[in-house]
């Protein structure tokens, strides 16, 4: 029994280390974070936001370079305009959910839902003259389920709005009227702070925080699919 405990502890000191509060806050532009909450005797936790513009629902076409000027004719020998695809900009955000722990003879029988997300925009160190992008807020009704087994976790995806039409249009407009300044091609680097709000079936609430890197510009999309 006393090493039983022993064992227990072990694995409880490494999986709180490992995934605790958010595995340590992410330093520079290139960081992309990972962070966890403790409910109900589970830990769920945002394991990576991946930006995509068009594709498809099975094959998102993956790019963190979001695209702020659309081209009017992607072909001007065709007959009529062939406008460049022009949209919101997406991100695939992807959550793993297991039991604190491992040891238990069944996980605890929690429902989590999601039910919002806000986006803070952050102008990285290399792009400090960057006009500032408002803060996005976004809904979501996405239930994450329990794992099937204590010993086991659960994986779960979904998209969001990245980055909308009008704040594309915002960046645009400002950096055309010279309020601020890019590299060529209208190009900034940016940090994107994504906060997940939950709750679960009890009433407990809880947040849960993703990172990522991405560039705003004038970004060629002529041969994407939308």
């Amino acid at each position: 029994m006393m090493l039983k405990c022993l064992r227990l502890a072990v694995v409880l000191i490494l999986f709180y280390s490992l995934n605790g509060c958010g595995g340590g806050s992410p330093t520079g532009s290139e960081m992309t974070g990972s962070y966890c909450a403790n409910v109900k005797g589970l830990s769920i936790c945002t394991v990576s936001v991946n930006p995509y513009y068009g594709g498809t629902t099975d094959t998102p076409n993956y790019t963190a370079n979001v695209d702020v000027y659309p081209i009017s004719d992607c072909d001007p020998t065709q007959e009529g305009p062939q406008p460049e695809p022009f949209m919101d900009h997406g991100a695939v955000v992807n959550f793993t959910i297991r039991a604190l722990n491992p040891y238990a003879d069944s996980p605890p029988n929690t429902r989590i839902v999601l039910e919002r997300y806000v986006i803070d925009y952050r102008i990285a160190t290399d792009s400090i003259t960057a006009p500032p992008i408002e803060q996005y807020e976004g809904y979501m009704s996405i239930t994450i389920p329990s794992p099937l087994s204590s010993a086991t976790s659960m994986s779960i995806s979904t998209s969001i709005t990245f980055v909308d039409l009008p704040r594309k249009f915002k960046y645009y407009d400002v950096l055309e009227r010279g309020l601020y300044s890019s590299r060529g091609s209208l190009i900034n680097n940016y940090v994107a702070t994504v906060t997940f709000y939950g709750r679960t079936d009890t009433g407990d609430r809880f947040s849960i925080v993703g990172n990522v890197s991405f560039s705003m510009g004038a970004y060629d999309y002529c041969k994407l699919s939308s």
